[in-house]
């Protein structure tokens, strides 16, 4: 069975969602920033990034990767999940003493690092893909994503574009930013995935 093009997301969107995930993360970065008493310019060569770069990031400008997400997680010395928790709305309070920048991480060390989310975020996909009842080849096909890509990612072994994450999340039936949770931080919507509503349309025609 091949999946419905009908429900597949137009390209803006697509665009929408992805804007979305980056100001989310954008805005945890900036209030976990502010809270800590720290600069953009202090913040920046420990994510390696310059401070435009941080202030293009906090505003929802950046297409970031596993990676990018890593280290600025480690810089906070908080797991890289907890950047895609919902931003609170509260303005930060500046810390009555300023905490202590980070030490510089090994590149070994942040390696180490990245795999693991990496390999968190494969074993979501994973999890959410199987609930569903869904093989490999129809997430594949129906998120229009290549099939050897996400066989890697559900490894743990590479990283999807946000954009491929968006297009995964859609077919799923999630938000995209619950992709990067685990499962007891996890709070999915209840919303049926465009799979099974492309199951039943086809079915009933």
């Amino acid at each position: 069975m091949s999946p419905d093009p009908r429900h597949l997301l137009a390209e803006e969107e697509l665009d929408k969602l992805e804007r979305t995930l980056m100001q989310r993360v954008g805005a945890r970065i900036r209030h976990i920033r502010l809270s800590r008493g720290w600069t953009q310019q202090e913040l920046a060569p420990y994510v390696g990034s310059t401070q435009g770069g941080v202030a293009q990031t906090e505003a929802g400008g950046e297409v970031f990767t596993a990676a990018t997400v890593t280290r600025y997680a480690v810089a906070f010395e908080i797991e890289p999940y907890e950047l895609y928790l919902e931003p609170s709305d509260e303005p930060p309070k500046p810390p009555r003493r300023k905490a202590e920048l980070p030490q510089p991480i090994e590149p070994t060390a942040l390696s180490a690092h990245v795999n693991a989310f990496r390999g968190q975020i494969g074993r979501r996909i994973y999890d959410l893909r199987t609930i569903q009842g869904m093989t490999l080849a129809f997430l594949a096909e129906f998120g229009a994503v290549d099939i050897a890509a996400l066989r890697r990612v559900e490894a743990g072994k590479g990283d999807f574009t946000l954009r491929s994450m968006v297009k995964v999340a859609e077919a799923i039936g999630v938000l995209p930013h619950e992709l990067y949770l685990p499962r007891d931080q996890s709070s999915i919507r209840a919303k049926m995935p465009r799979a099974s509503a492309a199951r039943r349309n086809k079915s009933g025609s």
